[in-house]
C-alpha cells in the first residue's frame, strides 16, 4: 500500500501522529509511506518521521521539492485561505516525483486521523478514472460551480483524500492540464489545485463513502440544505468513520471544539511529541471560530452534534 503526504516543518506533527494512527491500525498491511518535503523540512524532522516507520515496521521514502517546481501555480491571492502553502500544489507532482512502478497511490492531508482498515480503500477499483474522492462539506453551494464555470450536477469532491490513479495521470498528462488550466484562468481558483482538480476530472472520477474522508461540516446540528442527499449515511457514520478531517481549526489548537478532537490527542500521546503544547489562541483564530460560530462562512449552523464514537 502506498501512502502520500505533502509536509513542509510546520506540519511535521500532524504528519507524524497521522502516520502513528495508520500504523496502528493497518498492522497486518505492508506500507510504504512516500513523503513529498517543502525546503525548510530538516534532516531531523525527517528523522522523527522515519522512527515511527521502523517502531512499526514499515517503509519510508522522502521527495524534496521546491517551490520552484510550482511556479505556474499561486498562493496568497485575494479570497484565498490563508493557511493554505505553497505544498498544497506538490501533490500535483505525483505522477514525476514517484517511481515509474507505482501505479496507485492514497494521497491523505496531513490534518487526518485514520481510525480504521484502509485496505478496502486502497483496493477499491478505480477502472479509468482518474482518482477517486469524497464528496466536499461544501459541495452543494452553488456559488462553487459558477466560479469554476461547470455544472452543479458533476459534484465537487474534497481533496484531503485522494486515491490518485498515477498510471492514468501519466498516460493522459493530468499535471499539464493542471497547468494549463491555473494560467489560463487564475482568477476562478480559490481552493487552489482541489479547485483545479473538481474542474479537470468532474467526469473522471469514482464517488468513495464518506467514511473516508469525515468532514467538519457533517458534524454540526442541523445537517446543512446543501448536505441533504448526505444526510443518512451522515448520521450511520458519524459513530465510526474510518478517516476523520479536520477541516476547520485544527485539534492541535487549544480553540478546537472538534467532536473528534480526542481522537488526535490519542494518537498524539503515543508519539515523541506527546508532551508538545497545544497551540495558544491567536486573534485570527479566535476570528476564525466566531464566524464559523454564527454561519458567517458558507455553513448556516454552527454548533456541533453530541457525537459519541464506537
Amino acid at each position: 500500500m502506498d501512502i502520500v503526504f505533502c509536509t513542509d516543518k510546520n506540519y511535521i506533527m500532524p504528519t507524524g501522529v497521522l502516520m502513528t494512527s495508520i500504523c496502528v491500525n493497518n498492522a497486518c498491511h505492508d506500507i510504504m509511506f512516500h513523503v513529498v518535503c517543502n525546503p525548510n523540512v530538516t534532516q531531523n524532522d525527517k528523522d522523527d518521521l522515519t522512527s515511527i516507520t521502523l517502531k512499526y515496521g514499515k517503509k519510508i521514502a522522502f521527495y524534496n521539492v521546491d517551490a520552484a517546481s510550482v511556479t505556474d501555480f499561486s498562493v496568497g491571492r485575494k479570497g484565498q485561505p490563508g493557511h493554505i502553502t505553497i505544498a498544497t500544489y506538490y501533490r500535483l507532482l505525483l505522477p514525476i516525483l514517484l517511481p515509474q512502478e507505482v501505479k496507485k497511490v492514497l494521497y491523505l492531508d496531513s490534518d487526518i486521523i485514520v481510525r480504521g482498515d484502509i485496505g478496502p480503500l486502497f483496493d477499491t477499483d478505480l477502472g479509468n478514472a482518474a482518482v477517486g474522492a469524497v464528496a466536499d462539506m461544501s459541495e452543494g453551494q452553488i456559488y462553487m460551480y459558477n466560479r469554476l464555470r461547470y455544472s452543479y450536477q458533476f459534484g465537487y469532491f474534497n481533496a484531503g483524500v485522494l486515491l490518485i490513479n498515477l498510471e492514468y495521470w501519466r498516460k493522459n498528462n493530468i499535471l499539464g492540464e493542471c497547468v494549463e488550466f491555473a494560467k489560463q484562468y487564475p482568477e476562478r481558483i480559490k481552493l487552489h489545485d482541489q479547485d483545479i482538480l473538481n474542474y479537470l476530472l468532474r467526469e473522471r472520477k469514482r464517488a468513495l463513502p464518506l467514511t473516508y474522508n469525515f468532514q467538519e461540516g457533517f458534524l454540526y446540528t442541523e445537517v446543512a440544505v446543501s448536505l441533504e442527499k448526505y444526510e443518512d449515511e451522515i448520521f450511520a457514520t458519524e459513530s465510526d468513520p474510518a478517516i476523520i478531517h479536520y477541516t476547520a481549526i485544527k485539534p492541535w489548537f487549544k480553540l478546537c471544539d472538534n467532536p473528534y478532537r480526542g481522537v488526535f490527542l490519542e494518537y498524539k500521546s503515543l508519539t515523541k511529541w506527546k508532551d508538545m503544547p497545544l497551540v495558544p489562541v491567536t486573534l485570527k483564530e479566535k476570528l476564525k471560530k466566531i464566524c464559523i460560530k454564527y454561519g458567517i462562512l458558507n455553513f448556516a449552523v454552527r454548533s456541533y452534534r453530541n457525537i459519541k464514537l464506537n
